[in-house]
């Protein structure tokens, strides 16, 4: 027992941490300790510890990673990890839920009356959008949306995409609907799709410890991952982390928290040096000739940044008018992130968004948000605004 405290000061002197990292006590962890202290962490955003558990054991964990480089390259690897098993549900079935499609025959026919049920089981909310291809003649053909109790939360009728674009979100795991049309003029039709508001925990109360150790953790990931990469030596583990974040980003069982947090540490990480291997053209398909130092093609973040266009374009047509009007008055965290995100990503200069009316709103913010930051940092200022 001598032998082994004797051992372990010794070691601790010889490659103990810095002291503005760790304090007294917490300095004697060695990085083989740090499986257990994230263990501890990982059932402490699970609430079985005290108040400060959490926080506590994040900064021991950060201030190891700080300290010990291969502490940092395990930490790095484990948040991919975690994040991978969320995205691809491979352990976890709270995330399984899928999304559900319910459609009219298109066109749909006359003096016809049809309703339906969907049940999600297991979700705490269920979130709506129609296609924007719906159509119908207003106020005579009404497509009718209820919750599990029977109540009406929206009718839609309609030609112009104004009449369908809203989205709905209706709480518990069920829905209803019914449609109905008369004899006279119809139209394409309608179809939605239902998409599960799944519990940011889930029943974690009900789960035995082991169990919890075994699934992947969002949580465990917002406490770990804060992208001082410079403290990691496994740089090629980025292509593994973009996608990984992409990924769960796009992953509509998750809490828009997170979804949320998991795009804003994306576009932490592109705008960093690390990020610059990242071929923008080239996941676009505007540069198929060019190398590339890392592999992106068919992963999550090709899908994102593929699709990022369209999305970028959809949400400003959907928030737009809300703001304008005074309904809203704001736009939403998640189109500002998503907009900062693709300003970072230069899309305004590429083809995709190269159809002047349309793309006008973006390209102004892009030159505002690039004067902003070019003052901030007293660096010189965008040509483009130089010119006009």
């Amino acid at each position: 027992m001598t032998k082994t405290k004797e051992d372990s000061e010794s070691h601790s002197k010889v490659v103990g941490p810095e002291p503005q990292y760790l304090d007294e006590f917490t300095s004697l962890l060695v990085p083989d300790d740090t499986r257990v202290m994230v263990d501890l962490l990982k059932l402490a955003v699970s609430c079985r510890s005290g108040e400060k558990g959490k926080e506590v054991l994040s900064a021991v964990l950060s201030g190891m990673g700080t300290a010990y480089p291969q502490v940092a390259d395990m930490l790095l690897e484990l948040c991919v990890t975690e994040l991978e098993d969320v995205a691809t549900d491979s352990q976890s079935g709270r995330l399984s839920s899928q999304p559900v499609v319910v459609e009219s025959i298109h066109p749909y026919t006359d003096d016809t009356s049809t309703s339906g049920t969907v049940k999600i089981p297991g979700a705490e909310g269920l979130r709506i959008e129609f296609d924007r291809q719906c159509s119908t003649e207003r106020r005579h053909d009404p497509l009718t949306i209820m919750d599990g109790a029977n109540r009406i939360v929206s009718v839609r009728s309609g030609r112009e995409w104004s009449d369908w674009s809203s989205e709905l979100r209706i709480p518990g795991d069920e829905l209803k609907w019914k449609f109905t049309s008369d004899g006279s003029v119809n139209g394409w039709g309608w179809r939605f799709t239902v998409y599960p508001i799944m519990p940011a925990a889930g029943p974690k109360d009900l789960l035995s410890d082991r169990c919890i150790l075994s699934c992947p953790s969002m949580d465990l990931v917002t406490c770990l991952l804060d992208f001082r990469l410079n403290f990691a030596s496994n740089r090629s583990i980025v292509p593994r982390l973009a996608a990984s974040l992409a990924a769960c980003a796009q992953l509509s069982a998750l809490a828009a928290g997170h979804r949320m947090w998991a795009l804003q540490r994306l576009r932490k990480l592109l705008t960093t040096e690390y990020g610059q291997s990242i071929n923008i053209n080239r996941l676009l398909g505007y540069s198929e000739g060019e190398a590339r130092s890392m592999s992106f093609t068919g992963s999550a973040l090709a899908a994102l940044v593929k699709g990022l266009p369209e999305a970028l374009q959809r949400q400003y047509e959907y928030e737009d008018p809300i703001v304008r009007g005074g309904k809203q008055l704001l736009h939403s965290p998640f189109f500002k992130v998503l907009v900062a995100l693709a300003c970072d990503l230069e899309l305004d200069t590429l083809p995709c968004c190269a159809e002047t009316h349309k793309w006008a709103w973006f390209r102004r913010y892009c030159t505002a948000s690039r004067v902003a930051v070019a003052l901030d940092k007293r660096t010189s200022q965008p040509r483009a605004f130089l010119d006009e």
